[in-house]
């Protein structure tokens, strides 16, 4: 073994991958001291690195990853909807670890300890060893903390930091979330905002790179400020630049708050994408992981290698350094977001073809297997994927999608897959919804009996089926549910929450009195819940068609969220004096746990 990694000397050296060293890295010298001190402290065995998306993870992973000359690194990345199998069985194939048969049922509980034990053997058997493990927040529910999907992840952390003997080795995990990690022998870093000095240092390289030019750069500080330290907003302001001048941005009102909350919609309507674009763009976001470059001529032809060069150079598309691309994660989740049923469902059948090619070659990998799995769910291909419950966990991204748009049949069908492997409390609560809306009272109270039986104190659970009876019109079953969830919530959020739905629920009851006094106190209960304001508005305008305080509603609405479009449709419908009766929807979102505001019901 290396004697610096044993007298603690090891230091920071600039990474020789030319990628990594042409764009500037800024701003991290004390998160990259912190990582040298986790190192080289023999008392520590796991590092947790937090941040919030595109603060800059990844990157920080692969610098901190170069600090370690001489050391094995293991590194794998997360995708939503991974599985404890899949995680496993990951770590296996890199260690050279031969793994149980797959079989259509889950990974037993005594089969994945072993697997798991033998993994920190085979890593510990080298030192010194580096395990990087990325997006760890994919793994946890929406409640964050302890509160794992499966408990055999936080069984496997535990295991790192108990196991016995003394080992130089090292694990890393970093998340967009916060999660429960075993206090002894770990640590934990969190990565702030970058100082405005450092984000002009990143922003001042991405304008140079686009115009090609070496002359100075003059960027407004009120524009540097509005990135908020985000290195991936640095990426897209560089382009949104192209359209507007730097004093626009950070003078003019109107256009610094659509920069602010729609920045990815102003970029991409500079671009001006025409359709065999934004086809390209939509088939590629559907991708979890890198895909290769011979994939997508394949399936598009090679006009698509002269677009993907437009891309890379608008930091739309990036390398993996393997040969693959990527989306930058805001763009895919936008263009994600817009595709039509119909198409997703095609793209994805595509991407569930190319996996399927990689397993017939017999070259294929547990991603590779996975994401087949991913991807033919995604696709509405039921019965293939029933012959495939060993990744089962993978359905989940599917039966979301599913479900937010309105499938619930086909959404149960993967929920009720799901419930099949292990009992969950989201999985049962999203049973409960679908069961609702397909008016299959029974069975929707039985799942939501069940899943609180699993956690008395989830109230959004309640929160979200009660709302749900008030939408499909069952006022007197949704009462006691919002009831009951009123009387167990302990935040000022979500008794907000509660109190919109009750005032839903009088308001369908045509008890306006009722309705009122409810709308307020979902108000005045938490005033930043711009829903809860807006509701409120709608409501007195409908009963009273007094402008002015409806209009002072508004505008503290818009002072919180200037990218809502009900709030403008509403000031309209009040300044023209017109009826704002109709076009009012109620949507179910996702849960809400506590700590989130997602707003469970939205609408004007």
């Amino acid at each position: 073994m290396d004697e610096r990694a044993r007298t603690g000397d090891i230091v920071y050296s600039r990474p020789t991958n030319l990628a990594l060293m042409q764009r500037p890295y800024a701003g991290r010298d004390r998160d990259i001291a912190a990582f040298l001190s986790f190192i080289n402290d023999p008392q520590l065995r796991l590092l947790a690195i937090y941040g919030l998306r595109g603060i800059g993870k990844t990157t920080f992973l692969h610098h901190a990853e170069h600090a370690l000359p001489g050391w094995r690194r293991i590194r794998v990345d997360l995708t939503e909807g991974v599985g404890y199998a899949r995680f496993l069985y990951s770590l296996a194939e890199q260690l050279g670890l031969p793994c149980p048969l797959e079989r259509t049922s889950s990974l037993g509980l005594e089969e994945g300890a072993q697997l798991a034990a033998e993994i920190l053997r085979r890593f510990d058997a080298v030192e010194p060893s580096c395990l990087v493990v990325d997006d760890w927040q994919y793994v946890l529910t929406r409640a964050g903390g302890n509160n794992y999907r499966d408990g055999r992840f936080l069984d496997f952390l535990t295991a790192i930091v108990e196991r016995p003997g003394e080992t130089p080795n090292k694990v890393v995990v970093a998340s967009r979330q916060r999660f429960y990690f075993p206090g002894k022998r770990s640590t934990e870093r969190h990565l702030e905002p970058l100082d405005p000095s450092s984000v002009r240092v990143i922003l001042d390289y991405l304008i140079r790179s686009q115009r090609l030019e070496a002359g100075p750069i003059e960027t407004p500080t009120a524009l540097i400020e509005r990135l908020h330290g985000n290195p991936l907003a640095a990426t897209l302001v560089a382009l949104l630049l192209q359209s507007h001048s730097a004093q626009d941005i950070a003078r003019d009102a109107k256009v610094r708050a659509e920069f602010q909350n729609r920045l990815i919609e102003l970029v991409l309507g500079w671009m001006d994408l025409d359709e065999n674009e934004r086809r390209l763009l939509g088939y590629l976001s559907v991708f979890n992981v890198p895909i290769p470059l011979d994939v997508i001529e394949r399936d598009f032809g090679e006009s698509a290698l002269t677009l993907l060069e437009s891309f890379l150079d608008c930091f739309i598309v990036e390398g993996d350094g393997m040969g693959g691309l990527r989306m930058c994660p805001l763009v895919r989740e936008y263009f994600e977001a817009g595709l039509a049923i119909r198409e997703r469902v095609h793209f994805h059948s595509m991407a569930a073809r190319v996996y399927e090619l990689r397993l017939e070659s017999g070259e294929s990998t547990v991603t590779d297997k996975a994401e087949h799995i991913a991807h033919l769910a995604h696709s509405l291909q039921y019965l293939r994927v029933k012959e495939h419950l060993f990744y089962v966990d993978e359905l989940r991204p599917a039966a979301k999608r599913l479900f937010r748009d309105g499938k619930y049949r086909d959404a149960l069908r993967y929920f009720e897959a799901l419930d099949l492997v292990h009992r969950e409390l989201e999985v049962l609560y999203y049973m409960g919804l679908c069961y609702t809306f397909l008016g299959c009272g029974e069975d929707a109270a039985d799942a939501i009996t069940e899943a609180m039986a699993l956690d008395g104190e989830a109230w959004w659970v309640l929160l979200g089926y009660g709302g749900t009876l008030v939408t499909v019109g069952s006022l007197e079953k949704a009462e006691p549910q919002l009831a009951r969830a009123l009387a167990i919530c302990r935040t000022e959020r979500g008794r907000s929450q509660v109190y919109e739905s009750l005032g839903r629920l009088h308001e369908r009851r045509r008890d306006w009195k009722a309705a009122e006094h409810s709308y307020l106190k979902a108000v005045e209960t938490f005033g930043g819940s711009v829903s809860a304001i807006v509701r409120y508005a709608r409501f007195l305008w409908k009963q009273r068609r007094q402008k002015t305080p409806v209009l002072e509603l508004l505008a503290s609405a818009e002072a919180l969220d200037s990218s809502r479009q009900d709030i403008r449709r509403l000031r309209e419908v009040v300044v023209s004096g017109e009826s704002a009766d109709g076009g009012e929807s109620d949507t179910v979102s996702e849960p809400s746990p506590p700590g989130e505001e997602p707003e469970v019901f939205r609408g004007i």
